[in-house]
């Protein structure tokens, strides 16, 4: 995983009680990639999630050629 491009997008921030935004990272990215948070029933970062993720792939085929 730590050579493949990747995101992590962090759904249902809208629900009460949901973890903070830094105990998230410690638990679960691993490499420090790019994170984002989203209301996906709502279109809330759904985007700029995608963005992100296109931008690194292709910045990836980029650097293989």
């Amino acid at each position: 995983m730590e050579h493949f491009p990747w995101v992590i997008q962090y759904n249902k921030r809208d629900l009460p009680g949901a973890e903070s935004i830094e105990e998230l990272n410690k638990r679960l990215n691993f490499f420090d990639v790019p994170h984002f948070e989203g209301v996906a029933v709502r279109g809330d970062g759904v985007f700029n999630t995608l963005k992100s993720v296109i931008n690194l792939v292709v910045q990836k085929v980029q650097a293989q050629l």
